[in-house]
C-alpha cells in the first residue's frame, strides 16, 4: 500500500524540496486501478496568493492546497503550458526505498496510462 504525499512547489516555499501533507483518508492499494485527476489553477494576478492544486482519486477530492502563489510575474510564459509527470519513492536515503513485509528491499511497479489534459476542472468518477 502506498500513501499519497504530493509535494507542491510555489513562490513562498518554506523548504527546499516542496511542501507536502499526507492524504489521511487515502492510500493506494496493490492490484487496484485508480482514476486520478490533478487540478491546477495559477494565481491571478501574479502578485496574489490565490492559486490552488487539488488531487482527486476516483472522483473524490483527496488533497488540496489553496492560497498559493505559483508564479511571481505576469506573462504567457508563466501560464500553464507544459505537463510533466514524475513519480518516485521520495527521500534522500535508502530508508525511503520500498521494502516487503519482512523489511527486505523489493522491486515495485506502477502502470500509468490514458493521460488526458483539459482546460479547467475536469473530474470524472470511475465507474466499475
Amino acid at each position: 500500500m502506498g500513501l499519497l504525499l504530493p509535494n507542491i512547489y510555489h513562490q513562498n516555499l518554506k523548504g527546499k524540496y516542496g511542501e507536502g501533507k499526507p492524504s489521511p483518508d487515502f492510500c493506494f492499494k496493490k492490484g487496484r486501478y485508480y482514476q486520478m485527476a490533478l487540478y491546477v489553477k495559477i494565481n491571478m494576478p501574479a502578485s496574489a496568493s490565490n492559486g490552488e492544486v487539488t488531487i482527486y482519486a476516483n472522483g473524490k477530492e483527496i488533497s488540496s492546497y489553496k492560497g498559493l502563489q505559483l508564479r511571481a510575474v505576469e506573462g504567457k510564459d508563466t501560464e500553464i503550458n507544459t505537463f510533466l509527470f514524475s513519480t518516485f519513492h521520495g527521500g534522500n536515503s535508502s530508508d525511503f526505498a520500498p521494502k516487503d513485509s519482512n523489511g527486505s528491499y523489493t522491486t515495485v511497479y506502477a502502470w500509468f496510462d490514458d493521460f488526458e489534459v483539459y482546460e479547467g476542472l475536469h473530474v470524472v468518477a470511475r465507474k466499475n
